[in-house]
């Protein structure tokens, strides 16, 4: 069983965090709507659980991982060292993921099976572009775009969080300060 760190809101809007035990974070969602909560964030909370598997990177370090390793490996250095450079001059968590997918790679390892081994580090579908990437022969360009995807997936929390935390805050995106519908006619009650 693994803990679960949560951040999310009721029924009522109101903000709720916490934790939660669970076999698997599938579980500790349903668990947790079940109770009204509706989390926008859930980790993995254990660094050591005996699994081996680790806590994810945030969507903007897992964005700089790709982008760093993304920009190394186009500089044509083989794969094993650029993982090396990573783990002497990344933050403190992209070092120790990098010292650990390094010891992967150098033993044959390819680096989306090396990151998936590492559990819930990087979103499935980054993992996807990894191994497609390592495929077409254009893993350089891929850990780019994987690095822009992964900032647009941090911006959009940050701009979906903002809204619910502050609802009634003048940012409307359809450019209407009234409650008029799209067409600008007044709306219907």
């Amino acid at each position: 069983m693994a803990s679960f760190d949560y951040q999310g809101f009721d029924d009522a809007g109101n903000p709720a965090s916490g934790s939660i035990d669970a076999d698997s974070r599938e579980e500790a969602l349903n668990v947790l709507l079940g109770r009204g909560i509706t989390p926008f964030d859930l980790d993995a909370r254990s660094l050591g659980n005996g699994t081996g598997r680790t806590k994810p990177l945030t969507d903007r370090d897992a964005g700089e991982f790709c982008r760093e390793l993304g920009s190394l490996v186009r500089a044509r250095l083989p794969l094993d060292q650029c993982l090396e450079n990573l783990s002497a001059t990344g933050g403190s968590s992209v070092r120790r993921r990098a010292r650990d997918l390094a010891a992967a790679v150098r033993s044959g390892a390819a680096l989306s099976a090396a990151i998936e081994a590492q559990g819930e580090c990087f979103p499935d579908e980054v993992i996807g572009m990894i191994r497609a990437g390592e495929r077409s022969g254009a893993l350089g360009e891929t850990l780019i775009l994987a690095a822009d995807h992964l900032e647009q997936r941090a911006n959009l929390r940050d701009t979906l969080t903002g809204s619910l935390t502050y609802p009634g805050h003048p940012s409307r995106h359809d450019g209407r300060d009234d409650d008029s519908d799209r067409h600008g006619r007044p709306a219907s009650t």
